[in-house]
This record gives structure tokens, C-alpha cells and sequence, in this order.
């Protein structure tokens, strides 16, 4: 465009008052762009590990004390730090995993780490209560078994921590369907069942671990991503839907990033089965993720601050969190430019594990 025509856009802009006001208002909002994105990307370099409120207020321990809290998916993870720390601040505790020695060892180690803190801790502070979350039909009992052990038939928090998490292109109808059941409608019955007991007892809180794929929908995760997106609505509908009631019952969704724990052998391929049967295995973003204890412990300052929402992540997806959140088609677009780098280190990383698996069928067992 030469001198010319930008004089002429500019007499015409000034002879007409509405076009000048549009002029002036699209000015404003490309500042307020710019000035969206400088906080962005300063927020997520200077937090490093959580979004602003959850780095800034500190946790009222106290909000745990004498109260039951019950965290799914407590055996390992950030489950387990969950347990460690609650127990630690005084809370009675139900561990629910699926397999009942797996919730004997991690009572075990949540005993000896409160004990290494100073805190003794007897049988009577943990129920150890395994069931599958693709057994929906149980849940009934489950809950009844919970408040039977809980004083008074309390349970004051439910963290719905347990779920499953899937890796890879076009993923198979029967894939999605299981980790919508587990991530989802699972966390939804649980949830639904407590609601009346927590209302009757005039206190409840309820936290999500959900996931920073609930905010960032990258290629590669459709069903786990579906399962966060609605995950995220629920608990925001529903903590609606409490204060319209003036109900004493609060809502916090936790949204991690990368943690450092074995969901690796957890998540599930496109057919629906693990991606492997490698406990020891770590994807490479995963082993560069936070602690599971770091974790929990932003999640607890989050709930006792009665927060809505947490993001806990490190800079460089924390800053596609705050972009996403002020400039969400600029994270969109970048997403977009990242699809295809991300869906072949997809296929690589499946390429590897069934080259593992093969060498590992090729080897002979050990004698004994």
C-alpha cells in the first residue's frame, strides 16, 4: 500500500466518526493482545511451576486436620503424595487403587513417611478400599463401606485422582470408550454419590486431578482429551450449581502437565491395550515432569485456598496455559504448527516400545 492510499484510508477514517471509533477500537484490542502475550510469556517464566494464586497463597494446613479424606488412585503417583501429606496434616484417609497389595505397601510407606516427620499414624487412620473404576455398578457399595468406617459417616474431601491416560493417532472406538469411562463417568458417579452425604454433613470439597490436555488439545489424545474437556465442564457446572444452592460443598480442579510418575505403562495405544507392560518405562516428556510431592503440594495450597481451578506445570506448557487463556487462536495456531512433529514423535516412541517388547520375547527366561 503506498503514501497515497494510506491518506486516502486515513481521510476517510476521520471524515466518519464510526469508522474512526472502530479504527481506535481495533487499536486497543492489538495492544491488549501484545500486552496479554508479554504477561504470558512472564508469567510462565517467572511462576515456573504453577499459575500465579497457587505460587502466591500459602496452604492453610489447618483446613485438614480431624477430617477423612478419600483419594482414588493412591497407590502410586501423585496419589501416594496425596495420601503422605493428608495423613501427615491429621486427616483420616480411604486409599482406593485397584489391588488390594498395592494399597498394603502404599499405607506402609505413608506410615513410615509420617513417622520420619514426627507423626505417628495408627491402623485406624487409613480404610484401604480397592475397586475398578470400570465397575461402575459397585459404586454403591463401595461408598457405603466408606461411610460405614468414616466417624459419623463423614467424608469431608474425595480427591478423584485415579485414571488412565492414552497415547497415539485415531485411536479405536473401544479405547475411547474405556478411558472416557475411567477418566469421566467414573469420576462423575463417585462424585454424585458423595454429594448428599457431604450436603447432610453441611461441609464436602471435592477435588479433580485433571489435566493441562483439558486446556491444550494436541494431536495424539483425542479420547484422553475428550474425557479431561468434559471432566473440567463437570466441575465447573457443578460448583455452579452448589452456590446457587448456597450448598458449603467447593469445587478445585487441578490441571497438571508432565509428572514424573509410571502412567507410561498405564496409558493405552489406538487398539485399547497398554502401550507397554514395562513398569519401568518413562516417555521422555514424562521423566522431565515435576515430582509427584510437588504435585499434591501445589494441589493442597490450591483446595485450602479454595480455589476453582490450579494449573501446575512448567514454563513451557504453563505459558501455552496463559496464552491459551488470553490469546487462545494464537495457542491454537501454534498447536496447529506442532501436529505434525508431535504425531511422529508419537510413532516413534510406539515404534520403540515394539521393538523392546520384541527383544525382550526373543530373550531366554533366567534359570533359577
Amino acid at each position: 500500500m503506498d503514501i497515497q492510499a494510506v491518506g486516502s484510508v486515513l481521510a476517510s477514517a476521520l471524515a466518519s466518526p464510526l469508522l474512526l471509533a472502530v479504527a481506535c477500537c481495533a487499536s486497543l484490542k492489538l495492544a491488549a493482545g501484545a500486552l496479554n502475550f508479554i504477561w504470558s510469556l512472564c508469567a510462565a517464566y517467572l511462576l515456573r511451576q504453577a499459575d500465579f494464586w497457587t505460587m502466591l497463597l500459602p496452604e492453610k494446613t489447618g483446613y485438614w486436620r480431624n477430617r477423612v479424606a478419600w483419594v482414588t488412585g493412591s497407590s502410586s503417583g501423585v496419589g501416594l503424595s496425596l495420601c503422605r501429606l493428608l495423613a501427615h496434616r491429621g486427616c483420616r484417609v480411604i486409599m482406593s487403587s485397584r489391588k488390594i497389595e498395592d494399597l498394603q505397601a502404599a499405607k506402609q510407606d505413608v506410615v513410615t513417611f509420617c513417622s520420619l516427620k514426627g507423626v505417628q499414624k495408627s491402623e485406624n487412620d487409613f480404610l484401604l478400599l480397592p475397586f475398578d473404576l470400570l465397575q461402575l455398578e459397585s459404586f454403591e457399595d463401595i461408598v457405603v463401606k466408606a461411610t460405614a468406617w468414616a466417624p459419623n459417616g463423614r467424608i469431608d474431601f474425595l480427591f478423584n485422582n485415579a485414571g488412565i491416560a492414552s497415547r497415539g493417532l485415531f485411536m479405536s472406538y473401544e479405547a475411547a470408550e474405556k478411558i472416557i469411562k475411567t477418566d469421566l463417568l467414573a469420576q462423575m458417579k463417585l462424585t454424585k454419590l458423595l454429594l448428599p452425604i457431604m450436603s447432610k454433613a453441611g461441609f464436602g470439597h471435592i477435588i479433580f486431578t485433571n489435566s493441562g490436555r483439558s486446556k491444550l488439545v494436541a494431536c495424539g489424545h483425542e479420547p484422553y482429551s475428550v474425557s479431561k474437556v468434559g471432566l473440567l465442564c463437570f466441575a465447573e457446572a457443578l460448583s455452579r450449581d452448589l452456590k446457587a444452592k448456597n450448598m458449603n460443598i467447593f469445587v478445585t480442579s487441578a490441571l497438571p502437565s508432565y509428572i514424573r510418575t509410571k502412567i507410561s505403562y498405564k496409558t493405552l495405544g489406538p487398539d485399547g491395550t497398554p502401550l507397554t507392560d514395562d513398569t519401568s518405562y518413562m516417555h521422555t516428556d514424562t521423566a522431565a515432569g515435576l515430582p509427584p510431592d510437588t504435585v499434591a503440594r501445589y494441589m493442597l495450597k490450591a483446595a485450602s485456598n479454595k480455589l476453582r481451578e490450579c494449573w501446575i506445570a512448567t514454563t513451557p506448557v504453563l505459558f501455552y496455559l496463559y496464552l491459551q487463556a488470553y490469546l487462545p487462536d494464537l495457542a491454537s495456531s501454534l498447536l496447529d504448527l506442532r501436529a505434525e512433529a508431535h504425531a511422529l514423535e508419537i510413532e516413534q516412541e510406539a515404534q520403540e516400545l515394539e521393538e523392546i517388547a520384541q527383544r525382550v520375547s526373543r530373550c531366554p527366561p533366567h534359570s533359577t
